[in-house]
């Protein structure tokens, strides 16, 4: 059985060196499921838009060794941090005659990309699935890596898809990013079985907090000195997500990845956004860790990176009421307005008109119920729930794990206990039923002075707290036709914008319902 690697995107491939470089320092390559036994070559297809950032692998000496030249896909410019412009099918552009041997540069990018991947599941015995690394902000990341997971479940059927996804800071990486966010999101969610999603600004927050907590505990009581060394780099997150990614991919050592924990998590088709969380996380190299190394504080500190809300938002929100242009489809509607036709007879424009009135008679309709929403759930909201968890699994690894966790039914419950009260699991899916814990006995690293860790995963409703807010600015950019022309060059319509809101829409009211 074997499970490819597909790195798309500059994002994708700095994770990837990272987590490569880690792959080879914990297991040789000949026990190591992500390495071809009789190539001793990584399991990995290397995609950009852009020569950088793959060209920095193949000098990196520690790791350029293992990947084919065949498996390394790139052209000369990247996609303009437009997803339309990744996504496009008809783009073309030369490639590095250098890279990708073989690759016909006829071909746009990812169908060398896909060709390139299907080479790959050939060498196995059994081909499993892939695992792209990406990010949704970008061009090459979401919209390359959408057109890429499309194709590829075109051509590889029921074979697993799942995905690393890093979320955007909300601040604003590029101008394009909810756009391209909201794309990415939709065609994951269409076409993904599990997808696995970092937030940046939830990453950032917790290595600055352990960074601090570790410089205080050494005695360092300059302000200015802990401020500076509390500065996160991108290096710093991508390592802390390789971190996670580890632990998830390869709970234990002889274990071999082939989807079935993140399947069960991901159990149904409208449940398949997951958050993970680990402690400690590699940082600089180092074990950035904070307090004792105790099990307790162990799983303490991963438990403690959840986020859980301040105050309850109000469930099922309504969007912000738009403009109404002609030929528009309101999300979470059925209606159509009919377009104003010109240079037609009177009669048909009198039809038109009249249609149209109609369509704004129902939109009307449509928007002073979705304003009643809250009045409709007031009686919930007072009851301030929490965001809750469909299901999770936890993995608490360490040479003393089962001595010091299992070795009485009190001590395990009370691991139990904890994870279940941070994880609070929805009234329809008990814990009993929806919470997995494994006690795996070994070293969570062979390289690193770590002898304890906790790895939490779950499937939680608060996912649907950043998609709420990302649809309600994207709707609102979209209204005021802010940057559409930089979509519809590429083919990319009014109607592809509102069918991509509506699946988004779909996401927030599965997440939202579970709670009822």
């Amino acid at each position: 059985m074997s499970t490819v690697l597909l790195h798309v995107g500059q994002a994708g491939n700095q994770i990837g060196q990272e987590l490569w470089t880690l792959l080879l320092e914990e297991s040789p390559m000949k026990e190591n499921i992500f390495f071809d036994k009789f190539t001793n070559k990584a399991r990995a297809v290397l995609v950009d838009s852009e020569p950088k950032v793959v060209k920095h692998i193949m000098e990196d000496k520690n790791i350029s060794f293992i990947f084919d030249q065949q498996n390394l896909q790139y052209t000369q410019s990247g996609r303009g941090n437009n997803w339309a412009l990744g996504y496009s099918a008809t783009y073309r552009e030369p490639t590095d005659p250098h890279i990708g041997a073989g690759a016909d540069e006829s071909m746009p990018l990812y169908e060398r990309a896909l060709e390139a991947l299907r080479k790959e599941a050939e060498k196995a015995d059994y081909f499993l699935g892939v695992m792209l690394v990406h990010s949704l902000a970008g061009g090459t990341g979401s919209g390359l890596g959408s057109r890429l997971i499309e194709s590829y479940r075109d051509t590889f059927g029921k074979a697993y898809l799942a995905t690393t996804s890093v979320w955007p800071h909300s601040s604003g990486e590029t101008p394009l990013q909810h756009y391209n966010t909201c794309f990415s999101m939709s065609r994951l969610q269409e076409n993904a079985d599990a997808v696995l999603l970092f937030q940046n600004e939830t990453i950032m927050k917790t290595l600055s907090k352990l960074i601090t907590l570790k410089s205080t505990a050494q005695g360092h009581k300059d302000h200015h000195a802990i401020n500076m060394a509390s500065a996160v780099t991108m290096k710093n997150l991508n390592e802390s997500i390789v971190t996670v990614l580890r632990h998830v991919m390869q709970p234990a050592k002889e274990e071999k990845f082939d989807f079935s924990e993140l399947m069960n998590l991901a159990c149904m088709p409208a449940y398949k956004m997951l958050e993970a969380h680990t402690n400690p996380l590699l940082f600089n190299r180092h074990m950035c860790y904070a307090g004792e190394k105790s099990w307790s504080a162990v799983v303490d500190g991963a438990l403690s990176q959840v986020q859980l809300p301040a105050t309850q938002e109000p469930l099922f929100r309504p969007i912000p009421k738009p403009s109404k242009p002609a030929g528009t489809v309101i999300p979470g509607s059925t209606t159509k307005f009919i377009p104003k036709e010109e240079h037609k007879e009177d009669t048909q424009q009198a039809i038109a008109d009249s249609k149209k009135r109609e369509g704004v008679k129902r939109f009307e309709e449509w928007f002073e119920g979705e304003m009643a929403g809250p009045q409709k759930v007031e009686a919930f909201s007072q009851l301030e729930k929490q965001h809750q968890t469909i299901c999770t699994t936890a993995y608490f690894k360490g040479i003393d794990a089962t001595e010091e966790i299992s070795r009485t039914q009190p001590t395990y419950k009370s691991f139990r206990d904890r994870l279940t009260q941070r994880f609070k699991t929805v009234n329809w899916n008990p814990a009993s039923e929806s919470t997995t814990v494994r006690i795996i006995e070994e070293a969570p690293f062979r390289r690193f002075d770590c002898t304890r860790s906790a790895t939490v995963i779950g499937n939680r409703t608060s996912i649907s707290l950043p998609i709420r807010k990302l649809l309600d600015t994207s709707i609102q950019k979209f209204h005021a036709k802010a940057y559409l022309h930089w979509y519809s060059q590429y083919g990319i319509e009014k109607d592809d914008f509102l069918h991509t809101f509506e699946s988004l829409r779909g996401v927030i009211d599965a997440y939202e319902s579970a709670l009822l």
